[in-house]
């Protein structure tokens, strides 16, 4: 009896950890087309979208909405459970979550979920890099873009993240 493999000879098997969310459920049935770029900056498409938690399970972060965003799987391969830090870009997070500005379909708020997304990443970034004077002088412009994207850009009534304030 000849045993067939799962996988054709053209595809590499990809771990999956079995985490499932609506966000994602959401993006595969075509419920967010405005949604074409990831959290990084990558063209996202059917086959290659996942979820990518900002805090990683291993390091306690947890499968909720405030910790996750839509990211190519090669960039979340790679990035593994480094810190944030090491793979952000605030220009391409910007463009990120611009995208879900005013989408509201099937209980999801897009500009709730913006909300949270910038209240874990400055989070994580005062948590992970134990920002303070001085050591801050490397991130100040990228934490001052933080700010601006979320007082300006997306206009949403959001107080400033208190890692920021006062700093300048």
């Amino acid at each position: 009896m000849k045993i067939q493999p799962i996988f054709k000879k053209t595809q590499t098997p990809q771990p999956s950890f079995g985490y499932s969310h609506f966000l994602k459920t959401m993006y595969k049935r075509g419920q967010l087309p405005q949604v074409k770029r990831g959290f990084y900056g990558e063209v996202l498409n059917l086959k290659n979208v996942s979820l990518e938690h900002l805090d990683p399970i291993s390091k306690g972060g947890k499968t909720e909405l405030k910790n996750l965003v839509l990211a190519h799987k090669d960039i979340n391969n790679k990035r593994g459970d480094k810190p944030l830090n090491e793979f952000i870009n605030f220009k391409a997070m910007a463009n990120y979550l611009e995208q879900f500005k005013n989408i509201k379909v099937n209980g999801f708020d897009g500009n709730k979920y913006i909300a949270m997304i910038l209240e874990t990443v400055g989070g994580l970034l005062k948590w992970k890099n134990s920002l303070n004077v001085s050591n801050f002088g490397f991130y100040q412009q990228r934490v001052a873009d933080l700010n601006l994207i979320s007082l300006g850009k997306f206009n949403l009534n959001i107080k400033p993240l208190p890692l920021f304030m006062g700093v300048y």
